[in-house]
This record gives C-alpha cells, structure tokens and sequence, in this order.
C-alpha cells in the first residue's frame, strides 16, 4: 500500500489553498460587479427622481400664468395667490379643525423659497413670499 509522502501531502494543501483563493478571488470579482450594478441603478434612480421634479415643476409653472403658485403643505398641494402667504393661512391649510382647538400652537417649516428666503420658520403672525413648488411642514405642538 503506498503511503503519501509529505511532498504530496504538501502538494495537496497548496493545491486545495490555490483552489480556495481563486475561489475567493471570484466571489470577490462577483461582489464588487454587483456592487457596481447596484450603484448604477442607485444613480439610475436618483436621476429618475430630479427627472419628475423637473416635470412637477414644469407642470406648476405652466398653470403660473393664473396668478397663483403650488406650493406643498404636508403632504398635500395648495394653489394660492401669488405673493406672501400668512401663517394662519398655512395653518387653516394643514390643519382645517383648527378652529376647534383656539390655544393650540403650530410650528411651520419652510424650504425650497426664492433666493431671498430659500428656507426657515414662519412664526406667529408673520408671513413670507412662497413661489412654484416651495414645501411647508407645519405640526401642531401644544395649547398656549
């Protein structure tokens, strides 16, 4: 009966360590494909994204013409007048009971404004110009 010697014991392990390595090598290659697929259709994404700004915006500003703007409350839109918007305004807007609760305080965010005020906080009794497409986040935070 023949007996391996150490050579081809040793043989056998550098063999299976090469074999393991090339393995590793190929899931490695694999990996970094998929993670550039990935990153790919990421950007894909993201294009898509600005793409339907893009729409979004056009289409708002194509209805301009009537003397209003878009502008985005939560999560609904609004046409107004173009010009400033009040802050009871933006609260009867977002909340429509807010009647029912009189010492209720509102916190109102704003973002996406012309160059002058892109973005801030609308405070009680105050107001700001809005143009096409602005955003307001206005929460209810407690009774005054």
């Amino acid at each position: 009966m023949d007996v391996p010697d150490d050579d081809d014991r040793d043989k056998g392990l550098v063999d299976r360590a090469l074999n393991e390595l090339q393995g590793a090598e190929r899931d490695h290659a694999r990996a970094r494909e998929l993670r550039a697929q990935a990153e790919a259709l990421d950007a894909k994404g993201d294009e898509e994204e600005r793409e339907a700004e893009r729409d979004l915006e056009k289409a708002r500003d194509h209805h301009a013409d009537d003397g209003t703007v878009t502008i985005t409350v939560n999560t609904g839109d609004s046409r107004e007048p173009k010009g400033s918007i009040t802050y009871n305004r933006i609260v009867e807007i977002a909340y429509p009971d807010h009647t029912a609760h009189p010492n209720a305080t509102y916190s109102i965010l704003y973002e996406r404004g012309p160059k002058a005020n892109p973005e801030g906080t609308l405070s009680k009794g105050g107001s700001v110009f809005i143009t096409n497409g602005m955003r307001f986040r206005a929460k209810r935070t407690g009774e005054s």
